[in-house]
């Protein structure tokens, strides 16, 4: 008796703080991963109509607020680490000293700021896997309920000009999210290992819903993003994967080049208008170019520091004139439509030199494991920066806080790292989610 109970109450004390242990880490990666899934479906513009917006950031904020108290030392080296990614939103914070509108500077610092570290952590808590999983699965449910809001009978589903929005606020946020999300299903369908026929078969649907959408909205340039994301990242994995096929990518580049070159100079085709009509566009890019060029002329006026984050568009000494700008293209004229126009203006060259730094270690991290780790993970990853980057020239808002552009891509720039060194510490990254979590995202990737 007296050996019965010397020895199992410890061992039974210790199997229930196990026990007790292993369900509080259970209950922590089903939250984090719901509040991944809550970020990128409200950062993607979806239910804005809902008007719960600001209802729910204030909820993520307070959710992070907590994780970050849990979890501090850990975040925190997560942060010194990709202290390149506080660059950009440390700046426009600072500029509400020289912007002519502090408030509306400072509320728009706060957001970046949280935003970017909101990406942080999401990188830090969760491998390459599990981010496009979980993508995948919110971009899903969006594209399948704007199918489901043809008939607008979730909200008016077309917006003033009578075009498709989906569950959208905008049609260019619905084109955008689905130029990335044809490019995800491309990778799920044909390049991602282990996904099994399930998740195979969500993607060839996914695709099908992609295509409804964008047909019904018209978008010829969602349309031929789409297909070129999707064709560079299965170009780029097959480069990745064989060296002589570098060769090839190039001997067949230069032979298209020159036969359109000979075809244009024998019918005198202009290459330039003929492929501004195969997206619908002009000359001057539906307006693209006036804005370029106006907002060019307003950089010259500040051209060291800019006005300030935020503090150009409501700014009362430029009414008069966006106002004309709204009058002629729309409503939707809010910014410039070019991600290093809307920065130059904002901050000026250290505001553009901050971002880019951003983008471009992003790019170098995810290429690097694509190239020497073979991950192919890392190969969607940099398709999808490479992606948000180009359509940010055109007009997605990568520049703003509370946006899935500038979220999508920290949080991926973040899950990889560079150089993988021997020495870290065990504690260096945030604890993933453990394989016995009951959560509906599968750990097993590449990292």
């Amino acid at each position: 008796m007296t050996a019965t109970v010397s020895q199992f109450p410890p061992y039974r004390a210790g199997q229930a703080s196990a026990r007790a242990g292993s369900r509080a880490g259970d209950i922590m990666a089903i939250t984090d991963g719901a509040f991944m899934a809550t970020v990128f479906l409200f950062s993607s513009d979806a239910f804005v109509f809902l008007g719960v917006h600001s209802i729910v950031w204030l909820l993520c904020y307070a959710y992070f607020l907590m994780r970050l108290a849990i979890s501090l030392s850990q975040l925190s080296d997560a942060l010194v680490r990709n202290w390149v990614f506080l660059l950009y939103p440390m700046l426009a914070v600072v500029s509400v000293l020289w912007s002519q509108l502090p408030v509306d500077t400072l509320r728009f610092g706060i957001q970046l700021s949280v935003s970017v570290m909101m990406g942080i952590f999401i990188g830090s808590r969760f491998r390459p896997r599990q981010i496009f999983l979980a993508f995948f699965g919110v971009m899903l449910f969006a594209m399948f309920v704007s199918v489901l809001n043809l008939t607008s009978a979730i909200t008016p589903a077309y917006d003033g000009r009578h075009l498709f929005q989906g569950i959208f606020n905008s049609k260019n946020a619905l084109g955008h999210r689905a130029v990335l999300f044809t490019a995800t299903c491309t990778f799920g369908l044909f390049v991602l290992p282990r996904l099994g026929i399930g998740l195979r078969l969500a993607c060839v649907i996914g695709l099908g819903l992609v295509a409804i959408v964008l047909a019904v909205a018209g978008s010829a340039t969602g349309i031929l993003f789409s297909f070129a994301a999707s064709c560079a990242g299965l170009v780029l994995w097959i480069l990745l994967r064989s060296r002589g096929a570098w060769m090839f990518l190039l001997a067949s580049c230069a032979a298209v080049l020159g036969l359109f070159l000979i075809a244009s100079l024998f019918t005198k085709l202009d290459p330039l208008s003929f492929l501004l009509s195969l997206v619908g566009r002009d000359a001057t890019l539906t307006g693209r170019t006036i804005l370029w060029q106006f907002g060019w002329n307003h950089y010259l006026m500040r051209p060291w520091l800019g006005f300030g984050a935020a503090g150009f568009w409501e700014n009362p000494h430029f009414a008069s004139d966006i106002l004309a700008l709204q009058r002629r293209y729309g409503d939707g004229v809010v910014g410039f439509h070019d991600l290093i126009v809307e920065l130059l203006v904002m901050l000026g060259p250290l505001g553009l030199i901050a971002h880019l730094s951003m983008t471009a270690v992003c790019l170098y991290r995810t290429l690097w494991h694509a190239r020497h780790g073979a991950d192919p993970y890392a190969a969607w990853a940099f398709i999808m920066i490479l992606s948000i980057f180009g359509m940010s020239l055109l007009g997605a808002q990568y520049y703003q806080g509370h946006a899935i552009p500038l979220i999508f891509v920290v949080a991926l720039g973040t899950a990889y790292r560079l150089p993988p060194s021997r020495r870290e510490a065990p504690s260096a990254r945030i604890p993933s989610i453990r394989p016995g979590a009951s959560l509906a995202l599968d750990i097993r990737g590449h990292q």
